[in-house]
């Protein structure tokens, strides 16, 4: 026990004509899942539990819920087993106790859905299981830093047209899950497996694919991984997570098999257009593509590299994904596309030998003069 409580309150599923909307008070706000009608839709715990998990841990709050809202007991041994990974691997988390009812599983389905956003990640899951998909689905909530219902609804259509030419129907679920999760203290990058796994859960599907990020030899401490996604599984709905078998830059090339997909590619998160072309994740994509020699209707082009040296490499994560677009043809077939990555990559890990240099000879002392200066 940590003396410390996240309490949900006042659970419950709202159905009507239109759809149906799971919600609960969580820090004084409503933590909600608005979908379809279903009659998987159940008053449980789960998707609560997935969804604060990791914010109790890094709060240190044990994490309660109303008697309304039970979990099976699967679920919460499988929690116990994710707390220890993420507390090993978060030194900021730590492990917490979850109240919550037990109850018997919920009635087995057969639905098996994979989150498809138009991403890079999530097209080349739909594209490789697509003969063993019976729908996708797209969140509404989690990817805008602020709600953008025109665009939405845009986006919505774009990418449901191309899931119903594959036979895929696309269901749009909506929540706040994300801004909850950084109102009660998580940080997305922690939480983001269990945001994406609450939702399965909230429809009641017996499977669900999480698209992830990163090939296995690139894999680092992340909120939605390999060894984790499939512990947020309960009897009922079991979670899995695809992809670690390719590079970004391999599942981007093999999409040239697929125009249906590379025609409705959508990596940006600015929430100003479908894609802007200036973000960081634009100017990423274009520049995978300009050095893959390919082009998306749905992305604009890369015309000049020179745009990004604006860029700023932030952390080893995302250098993994700069040095994959430098392909080792690309420095004859695009020398100034190498160039400038090039240029880029030296400059994060000149940087990166400052700091190390600063750590051991002064202690962090030159950063914290120039971060006082505001230099």
């Amino acid at each position: 026990m940590t003396g410390a409580f996240l309490e949900v309150r006042d659970v419950g599923v709202c159905t009507e004509s239109a759809g149906a909307t799971l919600s609960g008070e969580v820090s004084g706000e409503r933590l909600f899942w608005c979908m379809p009608p279903r009659a998987t839709i159940a008053l449980r715990g789960e998707p609560f539990v997935a969804a604060l998990l990791v914010s109790a841990m890094r709060s240190r709050r044990d994490l309660v819920l109303p008697i309304n809202a039970p979990v099976d007991a699967e679920f919460l041994a499988n929690i116990a087993t994710l707390q220890v990974i993420f507390a090993r691997w978060f030194p900021d988390l730590q492990r917490v106790e979850v109240h919550a009812p037990t109850i018997a599983p919920r009635r087995p389905v057969s639905e098996r859905l994979a989150g498809f956003s138009g991403g890079v990640d999530s097209s080349h899951t739909v594209m490789s299981l697509a003969d063993t998909l019976d729908g996708t689905v797209l969140f509404d909530g989690i990817e805008y830093r602020n709600p953008n219902s025109s665009l939405m609804s845009k986006v919505g259509e774009t990418l449901g047209r191309a899931m119903a030419a594959r036979g895929l129907p696309l269901t749009t679920v909506q929540t706040n899950v994300k801004s909850i999760g950084l109102l009660t203290g998580g940080r997305w990058s922690e939480f983001i497996g269990g945001a994406l796994a609450s939702i399965p859960h909230a429809l009641g599907v017996a499977e669900y694919i999480i698209a992830g990020s990163n090939s296995w030899e690139n894999l680092r401490p992340y909120g939605t991984h390999p060894f984790t996604d499939p512990l947020w599984s309960s009897n009922s709905t079991r979670i899995r997570h695809h992809g670690a078998e390719a590079l970004r830059i391999e599942k981007l090339a093999a999409l040239g098999s697929a125009p249906d997909l590379l025609g409705v590619l959508r990596v940006c998160f600015q929430g100003e257009d479908y894609n802007c072309g200036v973000c960081h994740k634009c100017l990423q994509t274009a520049a995978a593509l300009r050095a893959l020699g390919m082009t998306s209707p749905a992305m604009p082009p890369l015309t000049d590299p020179k745009l990004l040296r604006g860029m700023v490499v932030e952390h080893n994560g995302d250098l993994v994904d700069w040095i994959e677009i430098v392909t080792p043809e690309l420095k004859s077939r695009d020398p100034a596309l190498a160039r400038e990555l090039g240029r880029m990559i030296r400059r994060y890990r000149l940087r990166q030998l400052v700091k190390e240099f600063d750590e051991v000879a002064f202690s962090g002392g030159v950063r914290k003069i120039l971060r006082h200066r505001d230099l």
